[in-house]
């Protein structure tokens, strides 16, 4: 869900790179 969430958020950069 991060990496969607990070899609459609690019403010939250965070999100993504603590999926990935």
């Amino acid at each position: 869900t991060s990496t969607v969430n990070f899609r459609t958020e690019p403010q939250e950069p965070q999100e993504w790179t603590d999926d990935l």
